[in-house]
């Protein structure tokens, strides 16, 4: 199994019916999440939105707006097996998107 985590911003609501429900942390190319949230409308393809995510000490903490620490989507995930090397940002199939990545604030929730 890929050990690769991944979190998901805007994923399908639970009966597959609706986008943009949910958001979660799981495996990649994993139907089960390991942390889920309802996240209704919370990407958009009209407007820039804000989001902050966070991984030190065992712990992935994710949240949205340009305040770090504020705005807490996911429950923290407690990821002690896994070391983190790398970090990438991607849309879903034909979605379009733009990322801009910020410099690393360099905080961290204990």
């Amino acid at each position: 199994m890929d050990q690769t985590l991944e979190v998901v911003l805007g994923a399908t609501s639970a009966d597959g019916t609706q986008r943009n429900q949910r958001s979660g942390i799981r495996f990649l190319y994993s139907v089960n999440y390991l942390q889920i949230a309802d996240t209704p409308d919370i990407v958009s393809c009209l407007d820039s939105k804000d989001f902050w995510i966070s991984w030190h000490g065992g712990r992935i903490l994710v949240g949205k707006g340009r305040e770090y620490g504020h705005g807490q989507i996911l429950e923290p995930y407690e990821y002690d097996d896994y070391l983190i090397q790398n970090v990438g940002f991607a849309t879903s199939g034909s979605s379009p998107g733009v990322w801009t990545v910020k410099e690393n604030m360099g905080k961290f929730y204990p």
